[in-house]
C-alpha cells in the first residue's frame, strides 16, 4: 500500500525527481541515472527510458566540467541535503531550481523546477529599475519619492540642485 502510494506520488509529482547511483566510490563521472519521473522528461525533453541505466555524461557529456557532479559526491560526502539554488543547463538555456539530497546505497536524488521565467522576471525587474534609477538621477528636473504619508524618501539631483539643497 506504502509503496504503491510513493510510486504514484513519484509519477504524479509536478516536480523533477531523478536518482543516480555513484558507480565508483567519489568517481563524478560515474553517477548513472536510476529513475526519472514524468516531469523530469517534461521539463527537460528527454525520455526515461532513453536515460535510465545511462551515466549522467553520457546523456549530458557537458556536465563533468560543471560543479554539478562534486556537489552531488558532496551531498553524499556530508550525508545531508543541499540547495544549489540556480542551476543553468548543459542541454540548453533553461535555468533549473534544484535541491539535492543523500539516498542510501551510494545513490543520490535531485528534485527540480523550471526557474527559467522566474530568472527572466528578476532580470527583467532588475533593469527596470535600474533604467528608473538612472532617468531620475539623470534628470534636471526636481523629481522627488515620497511615501503614503507624503514624507520624502528620495529626491533626483536635479531638484536638490534646484532647491539649493546639494
Amino acid at each position: 500500500m506504502i509503496a504503491e502510494a510513493y510510486a504514484e506520488l513519484f509519477e504524479q509529482m509536478p516536480i523533477g525527481v531523478v536518482v543516480y547511483r555513484l558507480e565508483s566510490r567519489w568517481d563524478p563521472a560515474t553517477f548513472r541515472i536510476v529513475a526519472f519521473n514524468p516531469a523530469a522528461e517534461q521539463m527537460t525533453t528527454l525520455k526515461a527510458k532513453d536515460v535510465i541505466g545511462r551515466l549522467l555524461v553520457q546523456v549530458a557529456p557537458a556536465v563533468i566540467s560543471t560543479p554539478f557532479p562534486h556537489q552531488l559526491i558532496e551531498c553524499l560526502k556530508e550525508n545531508r541535503p543541499r540547495d544549489l539554488g540556480e542551476v543553468r543547463s548543459t542541454l540548453g538555456d533553461t535555468v533549473y531550481l534544484i535541491r539535492v539530497f543523500p539516498l542510501s546505497g551510494d545513490r543520490v536524488g535531485i528534485v527540480f523546477q523550471d526557474g527559467t521565467e522566474r530568472k527572466r522576471s528578476e532580470e527583467a525587474l532588475r533593469e527596470s529599475e535600474e533604467l528608473k534609477s538612472c532617468t531620475i538621477e539623470s534628470s534636471y528636473d526636481c523629481i522627488k519619492v515620497l511615501d503614503l504619508d507624503a514624507n520624502l524618501l528620495s529626491m533626483s539631483e536635479g531638484g536638490q540642485r534646484l532647491l539649493g539643497i546639494s
